[in-house]
């Protein structure tokens, strides 16, 4: 089996750049195995044996596993902060990724999505 890691350890805590206050944002529940669920996890981890062979996961700086219980707490605290809403035509969003963290919910049927990006 071949693998290709890519690694880097960005802070947990940066400074807002426009207001300076200490912003909490990273991508560990993107990338942690524990982020697909319990059963698919399981099966990932069974696969690749260990998890710094896995394709996508995530640790803390010192390359220490973050515990599963630590990343499900995270998804649970961004759940329980969501606020989700029904897109109407022609609708435009504009997020602060520094502030807000954005996700997408499934989606059926046709749209048209752009985006642009700035510093």
């Amino acid at each position: 089996m071949v693998h290709c890691m890519l690694s880097s350890i960005p802070p947990a805590i940066r400074v807002h750049p426009a207001t300076g206050v200490a912003v909490w944002g990273n991508q560990a529940v993107n990338w942690h195995v524990a982020a697909h669920g319990e059963k698919m996890a399981q099966q990932m981890r069974r696969v690749y044996r260990e998890d710094h062979h896995l394709p996508k996961h995530a640790t803390f700086g010192d390359g220490s596993q973050i515990p599963d219980s630590d990343i499900q707490h995270i998804l649970e605290v961004l759940a329980d902060s969501e606020n989700t809403f029904a897109w109407q035509d022609g609708d435009v969003m504009l997020c602060d990724n520094h502030r807000i963290a954005h996700g997408r919910r499934p989606f059926e049927g046709e749209r048209r999505v752009l985006v642009a990006l700035a510093l």
